[in-house]
């Protein structure tokens, strides 16, 4: 491990670039500052190496499967959990802060969005809570209740448009009537799996999937998804 360490160390093509959200990031209480006066967050070295495989490893179950807690699932040791836990936040915020400027988010609820846009958009909203969640469980005792607050707003607006998404798709399913959340949402489980969660809170009898009304219990939840012109 030392003689990997040294040869990843000299090779440029194994740098790992930190603290990424610098550039997008808006007022808040997680800023990574630097280290020195000369810190270019530029890192090389083994334990970023596996720290940033973790890392990209949990986002990819958190996108693309119902693993509970993705993050858990790829771990890291005491040779790379701090650097694992520094690109965790970072990605955490950057994911974050991508999303909430993202124009097409920002416009959704006036201009809508194209149907197929739907799926990629809502798999962003699901590994942004699962990066949210896995951020908490290790720095969460370390948090300062402002720092706590300003991870529920932000849970709040990413929710906010959780529920536009499934509000959007769920409404383009209507005339299936027999179709289950697992059939509507079957590129994406992650969102099936949100979308099956939506239905439990307001109709527990309809665990099993069958969902003809979905789009109508999410106004249920929040009456101003049915201004959202979707198509």
């Amino acid at each position: 491990m030392q003689i990997a360490d040294s040869l990843l160390a000299g090779s440029e093509q194994f740098r790992v670039d930190t603290n990424l959200s610098r550039e997008i990031e808006g007022p808040t209480r997680f800023a990574e500052l630097p280290t020195s006066a000369k810190d270019d967050f530029r890192r090389t070295g083994l334990a970023w190496m596996t720290a940033l495989a973790r890392v990209e490893l949990g986002a990819m179950l958190a996108g693309f499967t119902t693993v509970p807690k993705p993050f858990n699932a790829v771990a890291p040791t005491e040779f790379d959990q701090s650097e694992f836990g520094e690109l965790l936040m970072d990605a955490y915020r950057t994911h974050f802060w991508a999303f909430q400027k993202d124009p097409a988010v920002k416009q959704f609820r006036s201009r809508g969005m194209p149907f197929q846009k739907l799926i990629p958009y809502g798999r962003r909203t699901q590994m942004i809570h699962r990066f949210r969640e896995a951020a908490i469980e290790m720095f969460g005792l370390q948090m300062t209740q402002a720092q706590k607050g300003e991870l529920i707003s932000q849970a709040g607006e990413v929710r906010q448009a959780e529920l536009a998404f499934l509000y959007c798709y769920a409404k383009s399913h209507t005339s299936q009537r027999e179709s289950t959340i697992g059939d509507h949402f079957i590129a994406c489980p992650p969102l099936a799996k949100a979308a099956r969660r939506e239905i439990q809170t307001r109709r527990p009898t309809a665990v099993q999937g069958k969902s003809p009304d979905l789009s109508m219990l999410l106004i249920l939840k929040d009456p101003t998804l049915a201004s959202i012109p979707c198509y």
